[in-house]
């Protein structure tokens, strides 16, 4: 694994220098009458491989300030349209990880995909599907590079059966693992301490992470890093976000085998948990996270809470920041998902994902503040400028 490690960047250099095939994608849709819609799926493929499934999930995106203006990442979670396995999770989007790259963080350079699940180590983790939880430009003493690598956090699955109510579904006890690259396009796996490969397995038996662990996020505070991580509690009934640590970024120890406490004065719109997360430290050292929350009827809706450590949180406001849209627009069944780019005057972008509530399909979304109020977002439209 060291001497792995110690060529990374070597190998990476090779790959990025190549030209990328890529394609150039825009949302079709008219954004007078499906608002908010900046990305919906179709079938891609790029130098003969699947870029892009009818189905796209958990945008992830990330900004950078470069001399010649804007650069943005984004990667996201598709299934092929085609040849995959739908006995894996069925009705998810889950399978490969896609990237696209923009001058805008609108219209994308679409390459093929990022990184698809390990058929060649049969052992791994993620053998059958993969999604991206997290990217990050990070650095670290123990990868060998002239300066900071991008590091994505995922999870996936294997062919191992779990009996979910009355079905026997694949993929579904997920673990996480993480892989490295040096220019967001060309992915190379790490090999986690457990036996699987994963940086971080499941729970124990009792543990409300038990199931499985999935859509990782980790921030570097310090000398430390910190991922958030969330599950299901079979026996109540609830979704819980977890919390582990590091000192390198690439094994993790959990912080504790209960989920975090989330107090809010009125929390009928998360009765059900927390699952899909994005957390952000503030100027002022304070953290913010923009959450999916589950109500008791299952509509999720995305939420926000604050926090002084990162570690104990309040949810001061009695509703969500954004709720599902009509029943008949492409985010009528749904919002969840969230990932958030501050911009320089401090208003955000809240990208999301959007389920249909007639057709079952997903895209993502884009949602922007009214100035500094991060409570009051509107929907990306033509009128809606940046």
């Amino acid at each position: 694994m060291a001497a792995f490690i110690a060529s990374l960047g070597k190998a990476n250099v090779r790959f990025s220098s190549r030209t990328a095939s890529r394609s150039r994608v825009v949302c079709s849709a008219s954004l007078e009458t499906e608002q908010g819609l900046i990305l919906r799926g179709k079938s891609l493929e790029v130098e003969g491989e699947p870029a892009l499934g009818s189905r796209v999930s958990g945008p992830i995106l990330n900004r950078y300030i470069r001399d010649d203006g804007e650069e943005w990442m984004i990667h996201w979670t598709f299934r092929p349209d085609s040849g995959f396995d739908e006995k894996v999770v069925p009705g998810a989007t889950t399978g490969y990880i896609g990237a696209g790259f923009s001058n805008d963080g609108i219209a994308w350079d679409v390459s093929k995909a990022a990184l698809k699940p390990n058929t060649e180590d049969w052992w791994y983790f993620d053998t059958v599907h993969c999604c991206v939880g997290d990217v990050q430009l990070l650095s670290s003493d123990v990868i060998r590079s002239d300066g900071s690598v991008y590091f994505m956090y995922f999870h996936g699955g294997d062919d191992e059966i779990v009996t979910v109510g009355s079905d026997e579904v694949k993929g579904y006890r997920t673990r996480i693992g993480v892989a490295v690259s040096l220019d967001g396009r060309h992915w190379s796996r790490i090999e986690g301490e457990h036996a699987n490969g994963s940086i971080l397995d499941v729970g124990e038996e009792g543990c409300f992470d038990a199931e499985f662990v999935a859509s990782p996020q980790v921030i570097k505070l310090g000398s430390e890093y910190r991922m958030y991580y969330h599950s299901y509690d079979r026996k109540t009934g609830l979704y819980g976000v977890g919390l582990a640590i590091s000192s390198t970024g690439l094994e993790f120890k959990r912080v504790q085998n209960g989920p975090i406490r989330f107090q809010g004065e009125d929390n009928a719109f998360f009765a059900k948990g927390v699952s899909s997360r994005h957390v952000i430290q503030k100027r002022d050292g304070t953290f913010e996270m923009f959450f999916e929350g589950v109500s008791e009827s299952e509509e999720h809706s995305i939420c926000r809470a604050m926090s002084a450590d990162g570690i104990s949180w309040d949810v001061p406001r009695s509703s969500p920041i954004l709720t599902k849209g009509e029943a008949s627009d492409w985010d009528g069944g749904g919002v969840g998902k969230p990932r958030v780019v501050v911009m320089d005057d401090q208003s955000i972008r809240l990208y999301y994902t959007g389920w249909d509530s007639e057709s079952s399909s997903t895209a993502i979304g884009l949602a922007v503040s009214d100035g500094t109020d991060w409570n009051n977002l509107v929907r990306y439209s033509e009128e809606v400028r940046m």
